[in-house]
């Protein structure tokens, strides 16, 4: 059953869970484009593509569960 969440902008930009940052720049060698997203495990955190820098900068401090 479809909820329309699979047609959201934001899960349409998320590319999925790493390991560790690097396995993004792996993943995307020329770059990411504005909006994607991805969590990264080891870290506990959520990073982005910032189109300014040209690099994956962490979004939150920590994925904690209060």
């Amino acid at each position: 059953m479809a909820t329309g969440a699979e047609n959201s902008p934001a899960i349409e930009q998320y590319v999925g869970p790493v390991t560790v940052i690097e396995e993004l720049y792996a993943k995307f060698p020329t770059g990411g484009k504005y909006g994607m997203w991805a969590m990264i495990v080891s870290e506990r955190k959520f990073a982005m593509w910032d189109r300014d820098t040209n690099t994956w900068v962490y979004m939150y401090d920590d994925i904690t569960t209060v």
